[in-house]
């Protein structure tokens, strides 16, 4: 047994043996020391490759579990896009973005935002959704109406979540999205300018071609008005609404759209309210009013709907000044001095308020002016609640108050304001009459969004004190 076990300790020794003598003992008076020093610094060698090797492991595991760590969330939404079989070009598609936690746990605060490629449009205001909390099996569906005009667009979908005071992503999906030629175009032509003032009426030909092989039937054509609100319907005209967004006519007005197989077109008339509200912008902010072409009807008994191109046309602002006068505030605190009814021969000083109203957009370089009457004087008292301060030209007799910046629909229950004192002694030809405090009330500003200059007259201001609840009935001058 020790025999053999000798033996092989020889065998894979004669390897080591052979190189020593042929490398070594023939060269170098030191051999053996060469050569114990090399199989040493070949040992360290070893080691060190080992451990390197050992240690590049480890950080590949570190990082794999760490990037597993961070990226499971991407996972936990499970998502799909939804679209028609048959999508024609150019028409109006419902794409339908279905979701699901697939999760443990509750995804919270989720977002979904879509990405596409030139060949596709949202009639959507803004391609952003916010889906608040997902528990853990909960699923849901959202939908865009996209518009695909090349044969293919691609679409992006993805997910975030909040976790630990970040955003992370919860899921993402991309799909192409194909359409078939249709033949079919609609289009409008804009005659007019693109700003224009609360109350212009804004006039359209909207016209469409059918040089394919499909024929729409139960047609109907006209104007899709993304936001309704701007228009005053009671003076629309050359259509009818068929819809809330929708100004048009149907085969019944117009024969030609029977078929739908030869292009026409007609006039129409879409007039703007004189005084947009808050509620007709989106957002709050700037008036625009947004205008599709569209041609609705069924193919093969399939609801269509064919649009234009988006034209976005600017409506400025509505800018004006409520001017009136006080003898006691709106809680009953007396402001004025003096007589009250006003008496022939004596002084009574009132105050004058100024309230800024201003509708969809930021207006720049604000100035309410007013003139004061030969009877009336300037006592030096006022107030502001923004912008500078009142001023008092005796020469010209005028009133003037500047602000930098009116911002669009100012807070009403905190109007913008300015208030100054007057004095006014009546003559004896004004007794039974409410004499005149203030005249010739302008303001005047800029549009910051259209650019136009923007001019309001207010009214005279007199002793009629009609926005004064305990002073009211009381402005009639008497002996």
């Amino acid at each position: 047994m020790k025999f053999e076990m000798k033996k092989k300790l020889l065998a894979f020794l004669h390897p080591l043996r052979t190189h020593y003598e042929e490398r070594y003992r023939k060269r170098y008076r030191n051999a053996r020391i060469f050569f114990i020093v090399d199989l040493v610094l070949l040992g360290v060698i070893l080691a060190l490759g080992s451990t390197t090797i050992f240690l590049l492991a480890s950080s590949r595991i570190i990082n794999v579990n760490f990037d597993v760590q961070h990226r499971a969330p991407s996972a936990l939404l499970r998502m799909r896009i939804d679209t028609p079989p048959n999508i024609f070009r150019g028409s109006e598609t419902d794409i339908a973005i279905s979701y699901e936690n697939i999760g443990a746990a509750t995804l919270q605060d989720v977002t979904l935002s879509f990405e596409a490629s030139v060949g596709i449009e949202f009639t959507d205001q803004g391609i952003v959704r916010q889906i608040g909390d997902v528990g853990a099996g909960a699923s849901g569906t959202l939908h865009l109406v996209g518009i695909v005009r090349e044969s293919s667009a691609r679409l992006v979908a993805e997910a975030t979540a909040e976790r630990a005071g970040r955003k992370i992503l919860a899921g993402s999906i991309a799909e192409t999205i194909k359409s078939v030629p249709s033949g079919i175009t609609v289009s409008h032509r804009y005659l007019g300018a693109e700003t224009v003032r609360p109350g212009d009426t804004l006039l359209f030909e909207v016209g469409y071609e059918n040089n394919g092989s499909y024929t729409i039937e139960h047609a109907a054509l006209g104007l899709h008005i993304e936001n309704p609100g701007l228009v005053e319907w009671a003076r629309a005209s050359g259509a009818k609404r068929l819809s809330d967004t929708f100004f048009g006519v149907s085969a019944v007005e117009l024969p030609a759209l029977a078929q739908s197989r030869s292009g026409t077109s007609f006039s129409v008339s879409v007039p703007t309210l004189s005084r947009i509200p808050k509620t007709a912008v989106f957002g709050g902010r700037n008036g625009v009013l947004r205008v599709r072409a569209r041609l609705t009807g069924t193919i093969d008994g399939t609801p269509v709907a064919f649009v234009g191109k988006m034209r976005e046309i600017k409506v400025a602002s509505a800018l004006s000044v409520e001017a009136f006068a006080r003898y006691y505030s709106p809680d009953g605190d007396q402001l004025g001095r003096g007589s009250l009814p006003p008496v022939s021969g004596e002084t009574t000083k009132l105050w004058i308020i100024w309230h800024i109203q201003n509708t969809t957009n930021e207006v720049r370089n604000v100035r309410v002016e007013g003139r004061l009457p030969p009877n009336v004087e300037w006592t030096q008292r006022a107030s502001v609640t923004s912008g500078g301060a009142v001023s008092y030209d005796r020469e010209t007799r005028r009133v003037a108050w500047i602000v930098e910046s009116v911002p669009s629909f100012p807070d009403e229950a905190e109007p913008l304001g300015a208030s100054f004192e007057v004095a006014i002694t009546p003559t004896a030809a004004m007794v039974g009459t409410t004499p005149t405090l203030l005249q010739d009330v302008t303001i005047r500003g800029e549009d910051a969004f259209t650019g136009l200059t923007l001019e309001a007259r207010g009214a005279f201001v007199t002793t009629d004190l009609t926005h004064d609840i305990f002073g009211r009935s009381k402005g009639t001058v008497q002996e």
